[in-house]
């Protein structure tokens, strides 16, 4: 069985942006055993993704970052055409 303090540290090396590498070389260092923390990482890192290029990890999270600029935008967009339909509507009448 994994150890969750083990899994709390490798969560936290990696939102500090410490690498796969780095951290198992500090982890063997400090007398981990080479399986449990493959298996730690296995489970620590699947709120993360592996970049492509490197061994670096990312978290993954939902409704921030651009994702979270641009949804704020369209529904901006969206009431400022209501509005302005409106506007339209009164002046009409």
């Amino acid at each position: 069985m994994i150890k969750t303090n083990l899994i709390e540290y490798i969560k936290t090396q990696l939102r500090q942006g410490a690498t796969k590498h780095s951290v198992t070389s500090t982890m063997i260092a400090g007398g981990w055993d080479a399986k449990e923390i493959e298996a730690a990482f296995a489970e620590a890192s699947q709120d993360f993704k592996l970049m492509e290029s490197s061994e670096s990890f990312t978290l993954v999270t939902e409704g921030t970052g651009k994702y979270y600029f641009w949804r704020s935008v369209k529904v901006f967009l969206l009431l400022v055409v209501i509005v302005l339909c409106f506007l339209f509507y009164l002046g009409g009448a």
